[in-house]
Order: structure tokens, then C-alpha cells, then sequence
């Protein structure tokens, strides 16, 4: 995936910037309509009492803007639109995420972090077979943990590990016509351009930062993540789940390191100019 940074062409700054644009102007509809036409503070308060479990929330569900938008209009077709409307979105989103999940276990396992056979090629159809079986395995079982368990209410602050990532990736880019000059030089020319002596990448990767801390900060207010039910040892797993999830990451690229090693391959080679496309 970094080796793309090669190849920095116009379509994929339209795309990438294109499509937040335009997902960030359907959010901003939905979320006016429904602050104007109930009030952030009825929401909020609505959330919270589902998300702490409060007998004083009385609804057969979590109070999700496609569940609370039949009491607003009750007409069936709403309902049925509703309801659609929403099935499509969890569709449109498992195909999503199975195609980066993907994409990630072959990244690590070209990086050597993980095994070299996730990499392995379907001769017919050009796809890591291996790397797509290991998703649909670990999907099943996600799904099972979801539906009879309650493993992932204590998941409701792992999407900080989204904004960690991406507050570091900003940081990266921050640093890198500094740090990187050589790369930074002979990268496409949409790459190099500046504001003056300030490149446009340092710019972007400082405001990328920035958003990034905002939204972790926000993610730990109780009115838009209420922490889960329990005792409050059970309710400290939510947020230690945050950074075990980091320290599990750092674990797994120790073991591959010391494993790669032995057989004499330096990883820290790999990371040192930009893999080939």
C-alpha cells in the first residue's frame, strides 16, 4: 500500500478527497435534519440512557437515527425504507471492510510480519485465496461473538485506534519532505508542491493530526460513546482495550522480527525506502 505513494496521480487525489467530501456532506444532512427536527440534546440524552443501560430508556432498541425516524413518520413505506436503507448500508460496509481487512493481511505478510503464505496467488483469478479465507474464518467468529456474546460492548472505544493511526500517519507526513528529502524529491510532482517554503503534505499532515486528537478526545465524551454497563473493573476494560490494542500490534511485530532475523532477513530494511508496486 505505500508503494502507491509512487504513483500520486490527479484521480486518486479527486477520489480520496472526493469521496470524505461527499460522504461528510450526506452526514452533514442527516445528522441537521435530525438535530433540527428533534434537538441534539433529546439525542444525546437518548443514547446515553441505552448505552448505560438506565431503565428509564424504554425502547425496543438502540435509539439509531433509522430506528427513531419511524416515531417521527410511522408511515409504512418510511418503515420499509428505513429498514432497507439500513440492511443495504451494513452490506455496502461488510464488502468494504472485507476488501481492506484483505488487503492488510497482504501487506503484513509481504512486510514478513506475518507468514509469507497469506501472499499465495490464485493462478485463475489473480486473488490471495489464503488471505481472503483467513477474513471469512475471522469474520464468522467475530459475528458469533456479536450476536451471543458480549465481547463487543467492551469494543465501543477501539474506533480511537482509527485516530491514533491516522494521527501518526499525519505525523509522518509532517516530517517526511524533512525527513525523507530524497523520496520527497523524486516523488510526482502533486506530492512537492508548496505554499511558499511550506510544503502542502506538512500542511495536511498537521491538520490530519489535529482532527485526529479532536475525535479521539470527542470518542471518550459520554454523551456520544457511553461507556458499557458492569462493574467498574468490567467497565475499565473498554477503555484498556484502547491501548492493548497497540501493545498487542507491538508483541506481534516483535515476535516476526526476532523469528525473521534468525533466518537472516533485516524487516527493518523493508521500511527503509518504499516497497515496488
Amino acid at each position: 500500500m505505500r508503494g502507491e505513494v509512487k504513483r500520486g496521480e490527479r484521480s486518486q487525489l479527486i477520489a480520496m478527497v472526493g469521496s470524505v467530501l461527499i460522504f461528510a456532506l450526506f452526514l452533514g444532512v442527516i445528522f441537521y435534519s435530525a438535530n433540527y427536527s428533534a434537538g441534539s440534546d433529546f439525542i444525546n440524552a437518548l443514547s446515553y440512557l441505552s448505552g448505560s443501560g438506565s431503565s428509564a430508556y424504554t425502547l425496543g432498541a438502540s435509539p439509531e437515527l433509522n430506528y427513531l425516524v419511524v416515531f417521527a413518520n410511522p408511515s409504512p413505506l418510511v418503515v420499509i425504507l428505513s429498514g432497507l436503507a439500513f440492511i443495504a448500508t451494513c452490506l455496502a460496509l461488510i464488502t468494504i471492510q472485507a476488501f481492506w481487512v484483505v488487503r492488510n493481511f497482504f501487506a503484513w505478510s509481504f512486510d514478513r510480519i506475518l507468514p509469507s503464505w497469506f501472499v499465495k496467488m490464485d493462478t485463475r483469478r489473480n486473488s490471495p485465496y489464503l488471505a481472503v479465507a483467513v477474513t471469512w474464518i475471522l469474520g464468522i467468529i467475530f459475528a458469533a461473538l456479536f450476536v451471543y456474546t458480549v465481547f463487543f460492548e467492551y469494543l465501543v472505544f477501539s474506533v480511537i485506534n482509527y485516530f491514533i493511526a491516522f494521527g501518526i500517519t499525519s505525523l509522518a507526513a509532517v516530517w517526511f519532505p524533512y525527513r525523507r528529502k530524497d523520496i520527497f524529491d523524486v516523488s510526482p510532482s502533486v506530492v512537492q508542491k508548496k505554499i511558499g517554503s511550506v510544503p502542502i503534505i506538512s500542511a495536511l499532515g498537521v491538520a490530519g493530526f489535529l482532527i485526529s486528537a479532536f475525535l479521539a478526545y470527542a470518542t471518550l465524551q459520554p454523551a456520544v460513546t457511553p461507556p458499557p454497563t458492569g462493574p467498574p473493573l468490567v467497565q475499565a476494560l473498554a477503555y484498556a482495550f484502547v491501548p492493548l490494542t497497540g501493545i498487542f500490534a507491538l508483541i506481534v511485530y516483535a515476535i516476526a522480527y526476532v523469528s525473521r532475523k534468525r533466518e537472516g532477513i533485516d524487516m527493518s530494511l523493508a521500511f527503509r525506502e518504499l516497497p515496488p508496486e
